[in-house]
């Protein structure tokens, strides 16, 4: 049979074009992006391409992979497909490793106890021998008075045998001995090679008989080495923002430090992987919130209506929360400058943290604290009192400018001159301009409030009645240095009726909060100076009514 040119070029390029298969790999991911929920787990593979279609299996991928998050590519390769695979893998047969030992030690157990059987039996001939001997007439001395000849003869006879029977007695019992001390060393043995065979036919119970696989098939026109990159999401991981904010009187600094405590469940480990943290959340919904027709009309034809409107409402109140992290053991990382390897990365939705060490993170669902970055901020230090609630004074940090420290919700522990105050959560969207930030009661500072007796009376006019109240607070600075101190107390606020009128008649300079009937004071004291502060206000309402709330 004869062949054209063309026929053979078809056949090659056909055999070509199936692919050309390679033994499965075993991979472990080089980075990670982990997000507040859920993770990005990347590999990259190098690979001998041939010309033609090349498959590729990377095993041991987590199995909590989202199989339609997966993404392949390659610089000197066409990917010509990308997919996950489940392989069921035949188990071996168990316990292989110990039977045979098992079946000779049963062997000789079972030649030992023929040998110890051997010995009985004989044993027991003997001891039968010997009392046939020694229950003779002879022994007895029953034998005719002229047959003193056969009974020397018969006495030297049985002395000789008895000593044969008794060596021999003997020489079993040693033997018996060593064999039953060796059957003893082979039962233990045996019971050590029977737990250890039931330990790995548990392992072979408990161990995967799945392989959870990634199979890529690349083009190639020509023999060359690539790399092959893949990445996956899985929904097992993620991570939580931690703070710490460190005030220092000394130089009224306050120090933001910044980690993450991250997580994971992927059921593989993460082995000296490039972590990348990210403020996003693949897991929320990125979908645009669309308004319904608001319709009106009387209550019957309104219920569907306002529960579509109430859901459409929920929709737009949801925000993406966002997180970040810092180290455990701040000091000794601050040292080693932990935060140069971190680099920042902002975009338009989000903001990432990529970490340039290796962590090693184990699936198992504890948390990891990773650094991430810290920040100083100045700060105003001054005493806070709310006399009519509380006899102390409060601690107060202000910060200001706190926009630019990148602040996202989480929990934050307080800690002042190197000493732990307490904790509190980090919520921006609860902020002013200014961050307040509670350093702790002092006890040494003195805080009064009395009600001024001779100042309390009560006034008809007309229609109405007057009741004037006056209130003292007292304050003593005991530090060696002047301290700045907000004072805050208050007056009733009217509402729902015109006919009472609240009247601060001597606010002692304090400014007043018309809406909420706050008074505020703020203060210098020196050192061991007293603070007096009285303030007068008046109600006036009808006279015969009562009210309410004084």
């Amino acid at each position: 049979m004869k062949f054209s040119a063309l026929t053979i070029t078809f056949i090659l390029s056909a055999c070509s074009a199936f692919a050309t298969s390679v033994n499965p790999v075993s991979v472990d991911p080089e980075k990670v992006t982990v997000y507040l929920s859920g993770a990005n787990l990347y590999y990259s593979e190098s690979v001998q391409l041939s010309p033609g279609n090349n498959e590729f299996i990377f095993e041991d991928v987590s199995p909590r992979l989202v199989q339609s998050s997966l993404q392949a590519s390659s610089r000197n390769a066409v990917i010509m497909d990308v997919k996950y695979n489940l392989k069921y893998i035949e188990k071996p047969q168990t316990g292989t490793r110990y039977d045979r030992r098992i079946l000779r030690l049963l062997d000789s157990i079972s030649d030992l106890n023929f040998e110890l059987k051997n010995i009985a039996n004989k044993k027991d001939v003997l001891n039968k021998e010997k009392n046939l001997l020694l229950n003779s007439n002879i022994m007895k001395g029953l034998v005719p008075r002229d047959s003193l000849p056969l009974l020397k003869e018969a006495m030297n006879f049985l002395n000789e045998r008895l000593n044969q029977i008794y060596d021999l007695d003997l020489k079993y019992d040693r033997k018996n001995a060593i064999y039953s001390q060796e059957l003893q060393e082979l039962k233990d043995r045996l019971a050590e090679l029977k737990i250890l065979q039931q330990e790995q036919i548990k392992n072979y119970q408990n161990a995967s008989n799945m392989k959870h696989q990634i199979i890529v098939n690349a083009f190639s026109e020509k023999t060359t080495t690539a790399r092959i990159d893949f990445y996956y999401f899985v929904q097992n991981a993620g991570w939580t923002p931690r703070y710490n904010l460190m005030a220092t009187s000394a130089d009224a600094n306050l120090e933001l430090q910044y980690f993450a405590d991250v997580n994971q469940s992927s059921e593989i480990d993460w082995k000296r992987v490039r972590l990348t943290l990210s403020t996003s959340n693949p897991n929320e919904s990125n979908q645009k919130p669309t308004l319904s027709t608001w319709n009106i009309g009387y209550f019957q034809y309104l219920q569907h209506s306002m529960k579509s409107l109430s859901n459409s409402r929920i929709e737009l109140s949801k925000e993406t929360i966002t997180t970040d992290s810092y180290d455990e053991e701040v000091t000794e990382q601050k040292k080693i400058g932990l935060t140069d390897y971190i680099q920042v990365v902002q975009n338009l939705i989000r903001t990432e943290y990529e970490i340039k060490l290796p962590y090693q993170i184990k699936s198992n669902g504890d948390n990891h604290r990773v650094v991430i970055s810290e920040k100083n901020k100045s700060m105003m230090l001054e005493f806070a009192a709310v006399p009519k609630l509380s006899n102390h004074a409060y601690l107060m940090a202000k910060v200001a400018g706190w926009e630019d420290m990148d602040i996202i919700p989480g929990e934050a522990g307080l800690y002042f001159d190197g000493s732990y105050t307490g904790k509190m959560f980090l919520n921006p969207q609860t902020f002013n301009d200014t961050l307040n930030l509670n350093l702790g009661k002092d006890k040494n500072i003195p805080v009064s409030r009395k009600k001024i007796k001779e100042k309390f009376k009560t006034q008809f006019f007309a229609n109405d009645k007057i009741e004037t109240r006056s209130i003292e607070i007292m304050i003593k600075n005991t530090k060696t240095m002047p301290v700045n101190f907000v004072i805050e107390d208050q007056i009733p606020v009217v509402k729902g009726s015109d006919e009472i009128v609240v009247e601060l008649l001597d606010g002692d300079g304090a400014q007043l909060n018309e809406v909420t009937g706050i008074l505020t004071w703020n203060c210098k004291l020196k050192a061991n100076e007293n603070k007096k502060i009285v303030f007068t206000y008046e109600i006036r309402y009808p006279k015969g009514k009562a009210i309410s709330g004084i």
